[in-house]
């Protein structure tokens, strides 16, 4: 369906709709139909498409809507149509660039600057009641319409959370909450816990848009409400309000991974202290630490540039974590903690002195070699005449043969 949008086969569109195809199917940049014939300034597509629900905004996996393509490719009529059902001029693709940026000609550029912006508004509001209204027109069963107000739900908590709208989220998921009480269920249809299209967490896109009363709202919330009254157990909307700050998406990203990676150290910070952990690597092996450090190949060359800042918030993470696993102080030790390349630590005095130290003691309590070369400790001491019964090995053997009281011959 989306090939014959682009050739501009109408007719063979229908088709495939009438077969009950998805109106949004996509190929596998996921360029849908209605962008594929905007592309091609195919109006007669544009238009059916729209009057069906047809999403004006919908981005494929470089960010570009049918507006963006449309201007691009210098379609002033087909631009005028998109407007005019609810596209949005500002709305950027990865390069950061609107379809005012990219418009083919100065004309096609003053229309756009000259939209409205109150208008677009309005018009989006509009555009996205017809979408559910087409969408839910075109389903036939109760799984399907629950199916669609599941996923309607959690594309708005999606961005509640991307826009740090805690009021909005929180009364969304309270609805939920309340529905579900009143209709006995155990579960309810959105929760702290949604996804979106990438499998991101909730907590997840906040902490990406640097949204950190939002991130401490989800880490916090459940734990401000009470427990069920009647079973003593978490109630329904704590539950509902639960999140997992070490929780994985669909390429294995955390949310301290997300947080590092794009930069952001105060939500990192919150995230660490929250029981978050840098070391868990993503599916491409890489963990918190080396998402942020600087990479150079063989002759020097940088590869990736790093970032000190989010670098030093995480070495002070590990380095309180070693000192508090060895029980040391603060007032003990100075940080001195680096990371190597792949993300290895490596540690300056006082503790990797403490870890020589630890690592001797081990030595010292089950075998090892002096400096000399001679093998310490075993099961038996090798003394002759070392005395029954004497516990442990090593240097506790020697000790223990020297304060041994000697025995009298009998006379």
């Amino acid at each position: 369906m989306v090939e014959a949008a682009f050739d501009g086969e109408l007719d063979v569109v229908k088709d495939w709709i009438e077969k009950g195809y998805d109106l949004e199917s996509v190929d596998g940049h996921k360029n849908t139909a209605l962008g594929e014939a905007a592309a091609q300034g195919h109006n007669a597509i544009v238009s059916y498409l729209i009057e069906l629900g047809g999403n004006p905004n919908a981005q494929n996996d470089q960010g570009r809507s049918p507006l963006w393509r449309a201007s691009f490719n210098g379609h002033d009529s087909t631009v005028q149509l998109l407007l005019s059902s609810g596209g949005d001029p500002d709305l950027k693709a990865q390069g950061a660039e609107a379809p005012t940026h990219v418009a083919k000609t100065e004309e096609l550029r003053t229309i756009l600057d000259a939209w409205s912006r109150e208008e677009v508004v309005v018009l989006k509001e509009a555009r996205a009641a017809t979408i559910r209204q087409k969408m839910e027109e075109r389903l036939s069963t109760a799984a399907e319409r629950e199916a669609l107000a599941r996923d309607l739900i959690r594309k708005s908590l999606v961005e509640h959370a991307k826009n740090g709208d805690i009021g909005e989220l929180t009364a969304e998921i309270e609805r939920c909450v309340a529905e579900a009480e009143k209709e006995g269920s155990r579960t309810v249809r959105g929760n702290a816990q949604s996804r979106d299209d990438r499998g991101q967490t909730l907590l997840m896109v906040a902490a990406q848009a640097g949204k950190l009363d939002m991130v401490k709202f989800l880490l916090n919330h459940a734990n401000e409400i009470e427990d069920d009254p009647f079973s003593e157990g978490p109630s329904l909307e704590q539950r509902a309000f639960r999140v997992e700050v070490n929780a994985r998406d669909s390429k294995g990203w955390t949310p301290v991974s997300i947080a590092a990676f794009h930069g952001q150290k105060d939500v990192l910070k919150v995230l660490l202290d929250a029981g978050g952990n840098p070391n868990m690597p993503n599916v491409y092996k890489k963990n918190a630490f080396q998402v942020v450090e600087t990479r150079k190949d063989l002759l020097g060359a940088t590869l990736q540039e790093g970032n000190a800042e989010i670098l030093e918030v995480l070495n002070a993470w590990r380095n309180d974590r070693r000192k508090s696993q060895l029980g040391i102080d603060g007032a003990q030790t100075n940080s001195g903690d680096n990371v190597t390349d792949g993300g290895e630590h490596s540690t300056t005095t006082p503790l990797a002195e403490t870890d020589d130290v630890l690592k001797n003691t081990k030595k010292a309590g089950g075998g090892g070699k002096s400096k000399s070369g001679k093998k310490l400790g075993g099961s038996k001491p090798k003394s002759k005449g070392a005395p029954k019964g004497v516990a442990g090995s090593g240097a506790k053997a020697a000790r223990a043969l020297s304060t041994s009281p000697k025995k009298k011959k009998p006379t």
